[in-house]
């Protein structure tokens, strides 16, 4: 499957310094990174052990 980079949503939340990958609907996850922000991204399906990767935006 292709990701279209260019069109990448996200949303910054104030969190807990956690890192953890949770599946929602509609093709987005929301990934916890330890800089207590939260990045609701386009979702990336792999063949990595059955689970769902997401694509990290570092700004």
């Amino acid at each position: 499957m292709q990701s279209n980079l260019m069109n990448l949503k996200y949303i910054e939340i104030a969190e807990n310094n956690i890192f953890d990958i949770i599946e929602l609907m509609y093709g987005y996850c929301i990934v916890k990174f330890i800089q207590s922000i939260i990045y609701v991204m386009d979702l990336i399906v792999t063949v990595k052990t059955s689970h769902l990767f997401c694509v990290n935006i570092f700004m």
